[in-house]
């Protein structure tokens, strides 16, 4: 009978508008337990215990109310739990890795505490609700792999750090991000179609990727030279075509360190994307699979932790400065390069034996020359 009642109090729990307890919030997340097969988690530690609530695995308690509840690589299994609406203090969310289904009810606007969203590696589906610009307190949206659809959903403005990607969102991104203060974006892995033009209205945009979408073919963005804040950008098939636009000089702006941009139809002479030689910063630039040719030029890398320039058309290499900081790796497969082309390559491994260089895969028309081998080295033929 005790059991009985419980479950009847608690279907009315996301409907609730009273002040709730401790004790309230602990039947709560007895429900969430049941509701995601709270038997077969990895480490349930201390739940539906004697213990103290806050001593049950991912929850924190604050001022006797529950503020947090994060169920992180337990292999939660089953619809997203409704109940929690009635913890109406809750500021983090948190269900990753798991099989949790369903769709994210429009009735979460009601926790208006909530700072951090993540149901990142699930199973829930349908389109997202139109409810996170109610959120004034939200600096963490994280949706990442699942299979929600339908548009993008407006963001509030005071978001930090947005990941929407592996889902099947589609169309334009909304004028409503029109000049959004968020520093850290993933959308990659969707169906979105249109202009990435948008962005260059997000002044303090750090970190950006937005790989393998459907966008529409177009130039690397010139934003991506105006932009103060932004270290990494990410954009792999993303329909980028052409050289690189006249003006463009990344050089200038010392703040870049990650530069991936596989899988496009980019070609010409890539110096524009490499940091100033006065940078601190370690370069990590991944250009495979464009149409870059010409001369690689090496010389303008003086500090990298990783190029990679596979499957290109790139004919020959620069010396690399003697002053280089190279400690990551250098690959140069697939491009038309002989042995006499990749001489410069014996400078970098005699500078740095840490460095790893991979070559291979070169113009098959031409003879092999001598590889001189001025000090110890062990070289391996395939």
């Amino acid at each position: 009978m005790k059991t009985l009642y419980t479950s009847i109090f608690l279907l009315a729990l996301p409907f609730m508008t009273m002040a709730q307890d401790r004790q309230a919030d602990s039947l709560i997340l007895v429900e969430v337990y049941n509701q995601l097969d709270g038997p077969n988690w990895n480490n349930p530690e201390n739940w539906l215990t004697t213990a103290p609530l806050e001593d049950w695995q991912g929850i924190r308690v604050q001022n006797d109310r529950v503020v947090d509840l994060s169920i992180i690589s337990q292999n939660p299994t089953g619809p997203f739990p409704n109940q929690i609406i009635g913890l109406d203090q809750l500021q983090t969310f948190e269900v990753r890795g798991g099989n949790m289904t369903g769709e994210i009810p429009s009735e979460l606007a009601q926790l208006t505490n909530l700072d951090r969203f993540s149901v990142s590696g699930n199973d829930m589906s349908g389109d997202v609700p139109n409810i996170w610009t109610e959120f004034e307190r939200l600096k963490y949206l994280i949706l990442q792999n699942n299979n929600f659809t339908g548009t993008l959903p407006d963001i509030p403005n005071g978001l930090t750090l947005c990941y929407l990607d592996g889902n099947q969102f589609s169309g334009p991104v909304p004028s409503s991000w029109e000049g959004v203060f968020l520093s850290n974006l993933n959308i990659s892995d969707n169906e979105l179609t249109g202009t990435m033009d948008i962005f260059g209205s997000w002044s303090i945009l750090s970190r950006a990727n937005m790989s393998d979408n459907n966008w529409d073919e177009a130039p690397l963005p010139m934003w991506l030279d105006t932009l103060n804040n932004l270290n990494s950008f990410i954009c792999k098939n993303c329909n980028l075509t052409g050289g690189i636009p006249a003006g463009f000089d990344l050089r200038d702006n010392l703040v870049h360190e990650q530069i991936i941009l596989d899988n496009n139809n980019l070609g010409g002479d890539p110096a524009a994307l490499f940091i100033g030689p006065n940078s601190d910063k370690k370069l990590y630039l991944s250009i495979w699979n464009n149409n870059f040719s010409g001369n690689f030029p090496a010389h303008l890398i003086h500090s990298a932790s990783s190029v990679d320039i596979r499957g290109n058309n790139f004919t020959s290499v620069t010396a690399f400065p003697d002053d280089v900081a190279f400690d990551g790796r250098f690959s140069t497969e697939f491009n038309p390069l002989n042995y006499e082309a990749l001489e410069p390559l014996q400078e970098l491994i005699a500078l740095d034996g840490d460095l790893e260089v991979r070559y291979g895969n070169m113009d098959k028309t031409l003879t092999a020359d001598t590889l001189l081998i001025t000090e110890p080295t062990t070289i391996t033929m395939l």
